[in-house]
């Protein structure tokens, strides 16, 4: 015989106000369903008190937040095509799980409560249940939402709540209007405490999330006060929530600090100056009065307020829940479970309502309430902890999604750390550790790959170049820029992780965590990364939280570490070798690498996550040297299995300088050499010396660019420029020398007799060292006479023989050149063939140079 059980059996049925291990529950004989149909069943529940070990671990995805003496109406569908389950909460989705494996069978009675202790030992439920409703159909979002908000009373057609004839075992049956099942939000009231400073009437009426009351008229304070005087008689005295403490006669409401107008103000109020800063209520209205000062404290809150314990290390969430309520004048909080927090008249205790154990009692603060961030002395092992330790505990109204302040009052919990001040108190930036190591963890042994895939870890890298100097004489690239890398960390938990990368950052040396180390192995230095006061490491949130802390005293929320990657950021400023090849210099393009080597683990176990990485250049693409091209991170397969990456940084040289400061002035010195063949041909000196000239400025021109450049054996394209140039002057240099000996052949040839020899004289004896030049040489007839008394034994041409001069040797004919050469062919013969070497050269080099480009 089947037996369907819906929602486990967890839900107990009808009021189970007795034992719940007598079997209090109720049963449905032939229900008429079975398990493969589409279904919807509904029931309303309110429970009282659960057990150590409760219903709600069955059902997870229900609110923790459910509050007893409060009806809630719980719904489960499935949907057989596409075989879920999903559960609903006040019409509200709360959870969906796929079944995987399902076996149809009619079911032969239905059972809702507690009816056989054997078949799920240790659950209880002790409250209400009623409207117990089975559909044979899915029923749609719309009408379960109508159900949760009470606008539909519909009944199942399948089962009805007012028709089905159910068999009840120790249960009490009694009828309740409808409407009362509905919920509503509990009204505002307001609960007085007992005398206190305004200070701690204002913090305790925060810490249970209220707000010191302020009637807006004469009336409302004469309400408030007699209401007062019949709950709490000895309170003749109370607070109201203004203050003019920040400044003198600019009153505010406490809570919030916005100003308060038109208060109801006593006759003659407020006059306390300087010294009453604090409002207060009398029956005849509001007053000042001295903050120090002792007056009951009503706050309006909630009728009831429910507050959550934390740093218990309770395996079972209802154990932390309390709910606040008055009894004999004295704040007392009710565990959803076991437990109780109570003031004995001299302290607060927190004990175990079953077993009557006391487990801790409170340290004495300045603010005599338990909520808040309080110290308790344990009188039992709480989370390890031996008794007689003293240890933090959290007793809070924050709801999930809120960080407690210290003093009890609450801030959204993305606020925690996050760069400003939010709680008045300002603990919310107390510092706290936000990645939590294992205890065997090893700082020297890299991680696992993450979710525990097969294969080595990867590492992501973002590479930002910055800005980049090229030193080419001594072939270097110094490089600035921001190296950061990424990598899964398994083996940690992260804590309260934000969407802002910013906000989560890691404290890089305490935490003793595990790092990739790089070399860069073509620096100058042979650098590596190091960690230290300049590397930001923060956590990137990718995934879920997977839950909180039981054991800490505040709102915290894990992440595991395989989906959340740890980021690390410094910038470095680098100098790297590179090999430039200058061989086209100045039209030359060279490609520069940056070797990033991971050398902090065996390279089988971590390798560059080549996919992912990127490298980019923010800097100006325009150097005093180069343009900077594409940056790109090169791919090669050797290198991946030895760790390297690679990223490739092309430079183009900027000619420009070279054409102002090379080749410009050599083309010039080229172009004035060549005009040379254009003097006149009377003085020998001036085209020589011009072009000697020359010659001297690109032989410097010529040294300067070498010593610009990398001492190297190559024969570089600027290095064909000017040797050209200076080849062309040699050249030229030639032509004036042939030129001069045809100008010289010629005048002899001439007939002109000797005073056209005169000239010709002069120049020769002067270069002669053994015979001085006298003025007799300036006449035309001493000149000749002297000359031909003249042994010119010591001439550049070898020649006269031996005894005799050169004006009868001349007379002879043996002058007279053999070659039938003329000077002004010759050097029109020079301007025509320099120039024409000229543009052959140049047509050539510099198509050259253009393919280079």
């Amino acid at each position: 015989m089947s037996r369907l059980i819906l929602v486990a059996g967890i839900l107990g049925f009808f009021a189970a106000n007795s034992d719940p291990m007598a079997g209090a529950g109720a049963r449905l004989v032939s229900p008429g369903m079975y398990t493969g149909t589409d279904f919807t069943a509904c029931i309303k529940f309110q429970f009282k008190r659960l057990a150590r070990t409760n219903v709600f671990r069955f059902l997870p995805v229900l609110d923790p937040w459910l509050r007893p003496h409060r009806w809630y109406l719980t719904c489960i569908t499935h949907n057989n095509k596409d075989n879920l389950i999903t559960a609903y909460l006040d019409g509200k989705t709360v959870g969906e799980v796929e079944l995987t494996k399902t076996d149809p069978k009619w079911a032969s009675e239905l059972t809702v409560g507690y009816m056989d202790p054997s078949w799920y030992p240790g659950i209880s439920f002790i409250g209400n249940v009623t409207q117990f409703n089975l559909w044979n159909r899915t029923l749609t979002f719309e009408e379960l939402l109508a159900l949760g908000k009470c606008q539909e009373a519909q009944e199942g057609n399948a089962i009805a709540w007012s028709r089905a004839e159910w068999e009840v075992n120790k249960v009490i049956e009694y009828n309740v209007d409808p409407q009362d099942l509905c919920y509503r939000d509990p009204p505002l009231t307001f609960q007085v405490f007992k005398a206190m400073g305004y200070s701690e009437g204002s913090y305790l009426c925060k810490a249970i999330g209220g707000v010191l009351r302020t009637p807006p008229t004469i009336d409302e304070v004469a309400r408030t006060y007699l209401m007062t005087q019949e709950s709490r008689p000895h309170c003749p005295l109370l607070w109201a929530g203004v203050t003019d403490r920040d400044l003198e006669g600019n009153w505010t409401f406490s809570h919030n600090g916005m100003p308060a107008d038109d208060l109801p103000w006593a006759f003659d109020e407020p006059n306390g100056i300087i010294y009453e800063n604090c409002g207060g209520m009398d029956v005849d209205g509001l007053i000042d009065d001295g903050c120090t000062s002792k007056r009951c404290v009503p706050c309006n809150v909630a009728e009831e307020v429910s507050f959550t314990l934390r740093g218990s290390c309770e395996e079972f969430a209802h154990n932390t829940n309390y709910m606040m309520k008055t009894e004999k004048d004295n704040r007392v909080f009710i565990g959803y479970g076991d437990f109780l927090i109570y003031h004995n008249g001299s302290r607060w205790l927190w004990m175990n309502n079953v077993t009557n154990a006391f487990i801790a009692e409170m340290v004495p603060a300045h603010y005599d309430y338990p909520v808040g961030r309080q110290q308790w002395l344990l009188h039992y092992p709480v989370c390890g902890k031996k008794p007689g330790t003293i240890r933090p505990f959290l007793l809070t109204v924050c709801e999930n999604g809120q960080f407690t302040c210290d003093d009890g009052t609450c801030v959204a919990l993305y606020q925690r750390c996050n760069l400003q001040y939010d709680c008045q108190d300002n603990s919310d930036e107390a510092q706290y550790r936000m990645i939590r190591l294992p205890l065997d963890y090893k700082s020297t042994t890299a991680p696992s790959p993450e979710n525990g895939d097969a294969g080595p870890l990867r590492v992501k890298t973002e590479v930002t170049l910055e800005n980049i100097q090229v030193d080419t004489p001594n072939m270097v690239l110094k490089v600035g820029f921001n190296f950061s890398f990424s990598w899964m960390e398994s083996r940690v938990v992260y804590i309260n992780l934000k969407a802002d990368l910013g906000l989560n950052q890691v404290d890089s040396n305490p935490t003793g965590l595990w790092y990739p180390q790089v070399t860069f192995t073509n620096s100058v230095e042979n650098e590596i990364t190091v960690i230290d006061k300049h590397t930001r490491t923060n956590v990137l949130r990718h995934t879920r939280n997977i839950g909180s802390d039981p054991s800490l005293a505040q709102e915290v929320l894990l992440y595991p570490g395989w989906g959340n990657p740890l980021v690390s950021y410094r910038k470095y400023l680098i100098s790297f070798t590179c090999d430039f090849d200058l061989t086209r210099y100045p039209f030359d393009h060279q490609s520069c690498l940056l070797l990033f080597k991971l050398s902090s683990a065996a390279r089988d176990n971590i390798r560059w996550d080549r996919e992912t990485s990127w490298v980019r250049y923010k800097g100006s693409h325009l150097l005093l040297e180069y343009t900077v091209g594409e940056v790109t991170i090169v791919s090669d397969s050797s290198d991946d299995e030895n760790g390297i990456l690679k990223v490739r940084v092309p430079l183009s040289r900027r000619f420009g300088y070279a054409i102002i400061n090379i080749y410009l002035p050599s083309l010039i010195m080229a172009i004035v050499g060549y005009l040379t063949l254009f003097f006149l041909t009377d003085n020998f000196e001036v085209p020589v010396m011009t072009s000697l000239t020359t010659l001297l400025v690109l032989a410097t021109i010529s040294n300067q660019v070498a010593t610009s450049l990398p001492k190297s054996s190559n024969f570089k394209l600027v290095d064909v420029w000017l040797l050209f140039c200076i080849s062309s002057n040699f050249l030229i240099i030639v032509f004036h020398i042939i030129i001069d000996l045809l100008q010289f052949a010629e005048a002899q040839e001439s007939g002109r007799g000797d005073v056209a020899m005169v000239s010709r004289i002069g120049q020769m004896t002067q270069s002669n060292t053994h015979t001085p030049v006298t003025k007799d040489l300036l006449r035309p007839s001493k000149a000749i006479q002297r000359f031909r008394s003249f042994p010119y034994t010591n001439t550049r041409f070898g020649w006269p023989p031996k005894g005799k001069d050169i004006l009868s040797v001349a007379a002879k004919g043996r002058m007279r050149p053999k070659i039938r050469l003329t000077m002004v062919g010759m050097k029109k013969f020079g301007r025509i063939f320099v120039a024409f070497v000229f543009v052959v050269f140049n047509v050539t080099y510099w198509l050259a140079a253009y393919t280079t480009l």
